[in-house]
């Protein structure tokens, strides 16, 4: 048996890739094919712990040339110095396999062929490779997860000269294939289509015909994921006793330098490859990430949740879904779909009682709506703490949970009750994120007329979004108090002039018919009667002070009073004895000498009078009616004298 020696090349995080270098046994001759490493590439993107998953491509190019390759190795038969040709094993088949370490899902190593080309003998002339120059590509594996400690997959690419004298190699590989599998407790559709593809092999090798690898290992068919470029190696054949022609892969270099996210095709490797002598090939790696099946929030219902959880926990125990967190968060994420679908409920019932006034108080309705926004604003909070440093949740699953929320914000664009639900629900997260003191009045009073809006059901109090309602509002209703009235109240209370502290007293009531706050006007209300009786006091003594003076004033008055009101009445009676025999002027001079008499009686009243409480307003009362009276009186008498200047002699001091 000629086996190809093996050549190992790690990737990083990806295949290993080993292949050939012929040995020289079978021929006469020294030489060997050698396997040339000529180009390798990594790119730079920075991939996470997601992605668990290896799919590799493989490029065979110039496949036809492998009749020249096994030609240029094995020269025409010599004949020994008695003329017989030296006997010599005759090459049946180039074989190229797959081994794959320690693969679980397979009950442990995998090896599976790729190629097996027919070498046919042609005597003389050589050999005549049978090979397939198909465009097609050949994916050894589709999504096969990566080893979890390594990142990798341990593997190799190997190949094999298959002769007339070791045909039983083939059934020997394809029988601990098969027995491998055999053992497995669980298998999978991956496991069939591998045994499928062995019998396919088998009956190929029996009728001597070319075989090429078909069914790629594809763990998770029709399943979610998120594919990314990750390695190419480029590897070429040639014969060991030939100097080596490189591949030029500039151009190759030039694209992958180019291009963040490339993308690989024959057409552009082939393109991009001028080599023809030989064949080469290329093993194209890419890494691939678990996606979260898209769930449109709109169409979903109860029962679509529930066989959606069905089917995550099937992915999950077949090993789709790569780890116990990713798990957890699908769960989480259809529990969100579930609050979601409540809130739905609950606005629904609110819009069907608005079409048909089913009742008249929709509180309630409204705060349940409220409560059903507000479970759903603080799960997407949860999440963003908990989930934080993970990420399948920053690339997958925060989208949609946002996405959720977009569809729940535009259910409460309908009116204006159900908008204000919403700037609800942004204040109260805005003061879960900032304490009070970092708003200004302005904004305080913005929030508490919003938050004071939605009423809240005697039945509900002990709920969490009454109870956060109650804290955050009696925590702006404190920090407006300090911020808008305790000033104005330590001024009120202290300012000694009173005349200032009326216009703080003033301020102070224009601010309480501005504030949306009742505590502060409550508190401010107290205060300023507090302040209103130490001003009436202090008004009362004042206005006691100026009566006692008024009073004094007016007694004055009264005694002038009596003395012109004698002395005028004298003179008009001696000038004129009947009174309406007068003219008509003195008739008016007589009359208001009368109202002055009038006048006078009743300032006397006005100091005879007793109260038994005096008021500050009553006392006031009091001076306007002492002030008006003795104004009256002495411009009374004093207007008299202009009008009769006989009038003038009585002089209070004559």
């Amino acid at each position: 048996m000629f086996i190809f020696s093996r050549i190992a090349i790690r990737l990083g995080f990806g295949f290993i890739v080993m292949f050939l270098a012929v040995s020289s046994g079978w021929s006469q001759g020294k030489a060997s094919i050698k396997t040339i490493s000529s180009y390798s590439y990594r790119t730079d993107f920075e991939f996470s712990d997601e992605y668990q998953y290896l799919s590799t491509d493989l490029y065979l190019f110039n496949a036809h040339k492998f009749t020249n390759l096994v030609n240029d190795l094995n020269p025409k038969a010599k004949k020994n110095p008695f003329w017989k040709k030296v006997d010599r094993e005759i090459i049946e088949y180039l074989l190229i396999t797959a081994n794959v370490k320690d693969v679980k899902y397979f009950g442990g190593d995998l090896t599976y062929p790729i190629y097996n080309f027919k070498a046919d003998y042609l005597n003389d002339d050589g050999y005549r490779v049978q090979t397939d120059d198909t465009d097609e590509v050949i994916r050894i594996f589709d999504n096969l997860p990566l080893h979890p400690q390594r990142g990798s997959i341990d593997g190799k690419i190997q190949g094999e000269i298959i002769t007339r004298n070791n045909q039983d190699r083939i059934l020997s590989m394809i029988a601990d294939q098969l027995i491998g599998l055999s053992e497995l407790t669980n298998p999978t559709t991956a496991s069939f289509a591998l045994i499928r593809e062995l019998g396919r092999f088998m009956k190929t090798s029996t009728t001597k015909n070319l075989y090429r690898f078909s069914s790629t290992i594809r763990l998770y068919e029709g399943q979610d994921f998120s594919r990314r470029f990750y390695s190419i190696d480029i590897y070429s054949f040639m014969p060991s006793h030939k100097r080596h022609l490189a591949l030029d892969t500039t151009l190759l270099g030039a694209y992958f330098r180019e291009n963040a996210d490339p993308v690989i095709s024959r057409e552009l490797l082939e393109g991009m490859i001028p080599y023809h002598p030989y064949p080469y090939f290329a093993v194209v790696n890419y890494k691939s990430r678990y996606v979260s099946e898209d769930l449109l929030a709109d169409q979903i219902n109860a029962e679509s949740i529930q066989s959606h959880r069905q089917k995550i926990k099937k992915k999950f125990e077949e090993g789709t879904i790569p780890s116990q967190s990713t798990y957890i968060q699908e769960i989480h994420f259809l529990d969100f779909l579930e609050r979601y679908l409540e809130f739905k409920t609950q606005v629904n019932t609110y819009r069907l009682n608005e079409k048909n006034q089913i009742t008249q108080d929709i509180s309630n309705i409204l705060f349940l709506v409220a409560d059903s926004y507000r479970r759903l604003q603080q799960e997407f909070q949860r999440c963003e703490l908990e989930y934080a440093s993970e990420v399948a949740y920053q690339n997958s699953f925060r989208e949609k949970y946002q996405q959720v929320l977009d569809k729940a914000a535009l259910h409460l664009e309908i009116n204006g009750p159900l908008k204000q639900i919403k700037t609800l629900d942004t204040y109260l997260s805005l003061h879960e994120e900032q304490p009070v003191y970092q708003f200004t009045s302005k904004d305080l009073e913005t929030h508490l007329d919003v938050l004071q809006a939605l009423k809240l059901p005697d039945h509900q109090l002990n709920s969490d979004l009454a109870r956060q309602l109650t804290q955050v509002r009696q925590a702006i209703e404190e920090e407006l108090f300090r911020q808008q009235f305790v000033q104005d109240l330590l001024l009120l209370k202290h300012e000694q002039d009173f005349s200032v502290a009326m216009q703080q007293r003033d301020l102070l009531l224009e601010k309480l018919s501005n504030t949306h706050c009742q505590p502060c006007r409550t508190r401010v209300e107290e205060d300023i009667e507090a302040f209103n009786r130490r001003y009436e006091q202090y008004r009362a003594a004042k206005l006691a002070r100026e009566l006692t003076v008024l009073q004094k004033e007016a007694r004055e008055t009264l005694y002038f009073a009596s003395f012109k009101e004698h002395c005028m009445l004298e003179i008009l009676q001696d000038r004129f004895p009947s009174e309406e025999e007068a003219p008509k002027h003195i008739q008016l001079l007589f009359d208001n000498l009368r109202n002055l008499v009038v006048k006078r009686h009743i300032l006397e009243e006005l100091l005879e009078r007793r109260y038994e409480q005096v008021t500050s307003v009553q006392n006031q009362t009091r001076l306007e009616e002492y002030r008006i009276l003795i104004r009256d009186l002495r411009e009374g008498y004093q207007g008299m004298c202009e009008k009769l200047s006989d009038l003038c002699l009585c002089e209070v001091n004559r």
